[in-house]
């Protein structure tokens, strides 16, 4: 009986543990689509499948600590943290070693279904493509 009880424990334990490290928010595949320029206003577009080839491709999991992950199917990049920005709504800047760089973040769209990622001191805006990955 002794050993039913702490192999429940144990289970529960690992099973809570999971859930704690699970994404909060259904995941989001992204490919680059295109580069506006903040102060001319112009837009170049990529093609899709030239993005995908370049490693363009980007994955996002949120995660419960208000941090979200950014991985690049280019395997020479490990993903990148950005963390919920307090003062922008749906906002997360980039998240260095010994500090947060507000100047560099994604902002999703009010059901995170689609996201842009801004360089704010450049003016410059970088457009995804998250209605279907690869």
């Amino acid at each position: 009986m002794k050993k039913i009880f702490v192999i429940s424990v144990l289970i529960l334990l690992m099973i809570s543990g999971c859930s704690q490290e699970s994404d909060s928010k259904p995941g989001l595949d992204c490919v680059l689509s295109g580069v506006v320029n903040g102060k001319t206003g112009k837009l170049v577009e990529f093609d899709r499948q030239d993005a995908i080839k370049s490693g363009f491709e980007y994955r996002f999991r949120f995660k419960r600590d208000k941090t979200v992950t950014v991985d690049s199917t280019d395997v020479n990049k490990g993903a990148d943290v950005y963390v919920q920005d307090d003062n922008i709504i749906r906002s997360y800047s980039l998240q260095r070693e010994t500090k947060v760089d507000t100047d560099m973040k994604f902002q999703f769209s009010e059901s995170f279904d689609d996201v842009e990622f801004l360089i704010v001191s450049e003016e410059t805006k970088y457009l995804f493509d998250c209605s279907q990955a690869k």
